[in-house]
């Protein structure tokens, strides 16, 4: 079956203005695009039916095709490291707001990649729970969930815990408070294993998982439906006081200066898609 998508990316031209076209083609090696004039697309019942009118453009005919991946969400890249790759220990985490939990797996955090199963990350598993995840690339995967799902449309913190020493993996969720009778304890789980991530300069995801292989440009899948706020990474695994001061503190810590690795606020240029170094704040 042969799978045509298409767009242009501007939506009101005006004359004279350039209009670029962007195909994606499944299927076929070659596709025939033509440039028409639509003439009374939508007049009603009693008018002239709707046709077309062919315009001369250089844009007409034969083009080779190619299929162009879209990766549909919203999400943020961090870009490869080399204090991410050098992590063994560490402390992913993150305020969550979950609209969809339960609706398939969902990336929160990490560098994970599906492609080889590589890399940490936090996130939701297929009943909404919190999760963390690692792998060494090589088949040595291990994961460890909560087994309680968060509810819909409420506030938590949640984070995921390694330790290189001991081999504990844990992951914590706890829900903040919201006016309401919901009786919601925190709650958390941990492993142990000896399963340790790959020391390679690979990409960080806020908001989704990453799909893609080794030297593999980003695929983002799971995506995260919801809101994220305050993301923190850290090159060891912190208390449960460490972590709430972390999440807390507008300024970072001096008792943890050392210690992280990232913090994120999404506050600070909401006008614009670039993300500000706030580490020395």
């Amino acid at each position: 079956m042969t799978t045509l998508l298409a767009y242009c990316d501007s939506i009101s031209p005006a004359p004279g203005d350039t209009v670029n076209c962007m195909v994606s083609c499944e299927g076929a090696a070659r596709y025939h695009a033509e440039i028409v004039r639509l003439l009374n697309p939508e007049a009603g019942p009693e008018a002239t039916a709707f046709r077309t009118e062919p315009v001369d453009s250089p844009v007409n005919g034969e083009h080779p095709a190619r299929q162009q991946i879209l990766c549909p969400g919203s999400y943020g890249v961090v870009e490869p490291a080399p204090k991410l790759a050098g992590l063994t220990s560490f402390t992913v985490q993150t305020f969550v707001w979950p609209t969809t939990p339960g609706r398939g797996a969902q990336g929160l955090l990490g560098t994970w990649r599906e492609g080889n199963g590589s890399g940490f990350g936090l996130g939701l598993d297929e009943t909404g729970a919190v999760s963390a995840y690692l792998g060494d690339g090589l088949g040595g995967r291990v994961s460890v969930s909560t087994g309680v799902p968060l509810e819909t449309r409420r506030w938590y913190f949640v984070s995921a815990t390694f330790d290189a020493g001991s081999g504990v993996l844990a992951v914590h969720q706890a829900p903040l408070p919201d006016h309401t009778f919901r009786d919601e304890a925190p709650v958390g789980s941990e492993i142990k294993t000896a399963v340790r991530p790959p020391s390679s300069e690979v990409p960080f995801l806020i908001g989704a998982s990453n799909g893609a292989g080794p030297g593999e440009p980003v695929v983002a899948e799971n995506c995260f439906n919801g809101k994220l706020d305050r993301p923190r990474l850290a090159d060891r695994a912190l208390s449960a006081a460490e972590r709430e001061q972390l999440a807390r503190d507008a300024r970072l810590p001096a008792s943890l200066s050392s210690a992280v690795v990232a913090r994120w606020d999404f506050w600070h240029g909401m006008e614009t898609d670039v993300a500000r170094d706030c580490s020395g704040n």
